[in-house]
Order: structure tokens, then C-alpha cells, then sequence
């Protein structure tokens, strides 16, 4: 399983929801047995649609969206994708924020207590209007970074 998990402020939130994606609870953050893949402080500047798309193409479905409540002034839009999921389309509303560079990306390996499955956490925060640095790359589950160069036609 992965689990994208982007960081939007209260007026994105509301937005979202008055597009259907529903709320369902509190963000407890990140697992405590993660491991970052990137190091401690992840990636900055990083636009992540390369690896979305990767990731459909890999067999990876797109799950039902939904918010949740994180502060009293950002929530998390989080976008599950699973091997089990039938492909279905990711609302407009959610696939603006995948096309956006991100101040930070971090992406965590992290075991799921209950079935003892490991999840992919990819953890993005502060949406930034500049140009992305690096394009996050899944790679069939190895993580990578590459120029936004290599990875656009």
C-alpha cells in the first residue's frame, strides 16, 4: 500500500470538500517505526505526479480520498493506492495538488500493525509556485529523484 499524504491549508480543505472528497477523522501522523527514505529532512522542491503516474502503471489502483483534520489551520489530503484497487480516476479537485511542487516531500517506509504489511508514506507540505528541483520517482517501489528534465517529454 502507499499512502500520499499532502499537506492543504483550511480554504483548499473546504474546497475539497465541496468536491466530495469527505473528512474522516484526525491525522495522527507519521507511524513512529518509519524509516525515511530520503534522510531525516526528505526532499524540498519536489513535484511528485511522475511518480503517481508511475505507480498506476506499476498496477497500483487509486483508492477513495479523503481529509483529515491535522491543526486548526492545515489538514491532510491523503490519496491511498493499493495492488488490490480497481483503477479508479482521481478527482480533478486532488490531481491539481499532484501537479505542484512541494516545499518537502518525504517518502517513509513504515510496517502496518495490523497486518503486518509495510506502507509507503509519501508526506508532501508547503505547495510553492516555483519550479520543481527534482521530480520524485517510484522506480517499482525503490524510490528515486531525478531532474524534471529526464521525466518530461
Amino acid at each position: 500500500m502507499i499512502q500520499v499524504e499532502l499537506h492543504v491549508n483550511l480554504e483548499q480543505s473546504q474546497g475539497l470538500e465541496l468536491g466530495g472528497i469527505p473528512r474522516r477523522g484526525i491525522y495522527e501522523g507519521i507511524p513512529p517505526k518509519s524509516t525515511q527514505v530520503f534522510g531525516a529532512y526528505g526532499l524540498a522542491r519536489v513535484q511528485i505526479s511522475h511518480a503517481v503516474q508511475e505507480m498506476r502503471e506499476n498496477g497500483y489502483g487509486a483508492e477513495e480520498p479523503s481529509l483529515l483534520q491535522r491543526d486548526e489551520t492545515m489538514d491532510i489530503l491523503v490519496l491511498p493506492f493499493s495492488r488490490t484497487s480497481s483503477s479508479r480516476d482521481i478527482p480533478a479537485g486532488v490531481e491539481q495538488f499532484l501537479c505542484v511542487t512541494w516545499g518537502y516531500c518525504k517518502v517513509l517506509v513504515a510496517p502496518n500493525s495490523e497486518d503486518g504489511r509495510v506502507i509507503h508514506i509519501v508526506n508532501c507540505a508547503h505547495k510553492l509556485s516555483f519550479p520543481p528541483l527534482y521530480e520524485l520517482s517510484f522506480e517499482e517501489g525503490l524510490w528515486g529523484v531525478k531532474e524534471p528534465s529526464e521525466t518530461r517529454p
